[in-house]
């Protein structure tokens, strides 16, 4: 996980995954990248967060409620990233009753704000049986 601190909301905030490393550096696949996806959750809901490009990430296939405005932050079942680290808010939310689907955008800060980041060391706990 690559994470930067916004000291505007004085908390940690999720940018992305390490995807490949080398001796000098390494390249980083950005939460708003092209399709890149992972589980996120509010207080009462559960979902999946998708990037279709261009800065914009959709909060999909949610399992349960939540509203505009709502902090949206990595999920406690995710694989991908530590819980409970901000990702950003709930905006435009869109409901179609016929089929019960709802979605909504999730902001997130422009990456070109971003000065620092840091690289988690972090695997996913083990789920004992």
């Amino acid at each position: 996980p690559v994470l930067f601190f916004d000291s505007l909301q004085q908390r940690w905030r999720i940018i992305g995954r390490v995807v490949e490393v080398y001796p000098d550096y390494s390249k980083v696949s950005l939460i708003t990248s092209s399709l890149f996806s992972f589980v996120v959750m509010t207080k009462e809901s559960k979902g999946l967060a998708i990037s279709e490009g261009g800065g914009k990430i959709l909060y999909r296939y949610v399992d349960g409620k939540f509203h505009d405005d709502e902090d949206v932050v990595t999920a406690d079942t995710s694989y991908t990233f530590p819980p409970n680290i901000y990702v950003g808010k709930i905006s435009n939310v869109k409901n179609n009753s016929s089929d019960k689907v709802s979605q909504a955008n999730i902001s997130f800060l422009p990456v070109k704000e971003i000065d620092y980041v840091y690289v988690l060391s972090w695997k996913p706990y083990l789920i004992r049986e």
